[in-house]
């Protein structure tokens, strides 16, 4: 009888905790209430500011975005012109070259000093090239005074010619001898062919040209510590066979 009752207390004890409801304080009821009505706040003010900022930056991305594309569009409209105003200076410039007319080409030049590097006809040849080319000399020296001798070696034509190959191919000695007064390293440069002025005086027979660049290099070689393809040898024999062509030709 004891254990049966013992059991159906320890039961009935069992089933009165399992029913015992969890009571809150009033205070935590009212600090959980406090802090749902702070987030919900909080989330009402980040999306207020949310907008309020999103509102301030896309007007202007749409504004920034708008004023890119106009100048775009300003900047495509403005090439044509551009483009027709270069072709017109150029054929001047050609124009004023041939005709020896040194006062517009020296005007052209102040306005942009950099058109002195550009080229100016469909053959990629610049200014310099024209004038050494056509034996403008008193042209070639006054140019000349507006360019590093560093800039040289870099102006060449779609041939990969320098000027002094213009003067070699041409025969122009004293245009050759402004340019090397300028840069010597001219005599190294090569055109596409892999051929230095040397080659095409020779090429093309000019034996006072041919002396000339060969007593400058001869000079160059001096101030050298290695020996370049220019070498005096190789110089020599193509003016000896300069000669002998020339002279078996008359």
């Amino acid at each position: 009888m004891f254990l049966a009752e013992t059991e159906t207390e320890t039961e009935d004890q069992d089933e009165d905790e399992d029913e015992v409801p969890i009571k809150r304080t009033t205070e935590e009821t009212e600090d959980t209430a406090v802090s749902t009505s702070m987030k919900t706040k909080i989330k009402g003010k980040v999306a207020n500011y949310k907008k309020k900022i999103m509102g301030q930056i896309l007007p202007r991305q749409l504004t920034e975005r708008k004023g890119e594309d106009q100048k775009t569009e300003n900047k495509r409209e403005e090439d044509p012109k551009t483009e027709a105003k270069k072709i017109l200076r150029n054929k001047n410039l050609r124009q004023a070259i041939t005709e020896g007319s040194w006062g517009e080409v020296e005007s052209i030049i102040k306005e942009d000093k950099n058109v002195i590097k550009e080229a100016i006809n469909s053959d990629g040849n610049t200014m310099l090239h024209i004038a050494v080319g056509i034996g403008h000399n008193s042209f070639v020296n006054e140019m000349l005074s507006f360019l590093k001798g560093e800039d040289l070696p870099t102006m060449k034509n779609d041939d990969g010619s320098t000027a002094l190959h213009i003067a070699a191919i041409v025969g122009n000695t004293r245009g050759a001898d402004l340019l090397m007064r300028k840069e010597k390293r001219l005599l190294e440069i090569s055109d596409n062919r892999g051929e230095t002025p040397l080659d095409k005086a020779y090429e093309n027979m000019h034996l006072d040209t041919i002396e000339y660049l060969l007593k400058a290099a001869n000079e160059y070689e001096k101030t050298k510590k290695k020996s370049s393809r220019l070498g005096v040898t190789k110089g020599v024999d193509l003016l000896v066979n300069a000669v002998s062509a020339k002279e078996y030709g008359e």
